[in-house]
């Protein structure tokens, strides 16, 4: 398979040319659209924006992430057919959560029948999580500031899992 390394990588996105593979980046700041079984690393990731967009779409691949910090509006991952994305660590700074500019409709967190956890994180917006499995719904608000140790969204063998941890 392709392996291909970035370190100290700045601006635009990255898009896998090729299904499967390896990528593996470090301090990175570009965002991420991975399609198909590629599997990607990112150590040390900073995304940031003054428009509003999605930080990563996983659409099928693997996705491991050793800490990601971000400003700016936008959802952070949206993670989609079958996708796993794995998250250890994770800053959302400045936001306007509140203001006439964001509209109520972002989410931290999309996961649409795949697979997502996020150790260590602090929520942005009103919605954390919003979560499609079997064709059904749900949506994780977030109703005061806090600190979540964990959350996990999966399919094990059928059964939907989805657990919530606050501090």
């Amino acid at each position: 398979p392709n392996t291909v390394v970035f370190k100290h990588g700045r601006g635009g996105i990255y898009r896998n040319s090729v299904t499967g593979g390896r990528a593996f980046f470090e301090d990175w700041t570009s965002y991420l659209r991975i399609t198909g079984a590629q599997k990607v690393w990112v150590r040390q990731w900073n995304p940031e924006t003054p428009v509003a967009s999605t930080r990563a779409v996983n659409d099928g691949g693997r996705l491991w992430v050793l800490m990601m910090k971000t400003e700016g509006n936008g959802v952070h991952v949206e993670n989609q057919h079958g996708g796993m994305v794995e998250i250890l660590g994770m800053l959302s700074g400045w936001t306007r959560i509140w203001s006439r500019e964001n509209p109520r409709n972002y989410s931290d967190f999309i996961n649409h029948e795949s697979h997502l956890s996020v150790s260590g994180f602090r929520p942005a917006y009103r919605r954390i999580v919003v979560e499609t499995r079997n064709g059904k719904t749900n949506t994780l608000p977030n109703r005061e500031p806090r600190r979540f140790s964990l959350y996990v969204g999966h399919v094990v063998e059928g059964v939907t899992t989805t657990t919530a941890q606050s501090e």
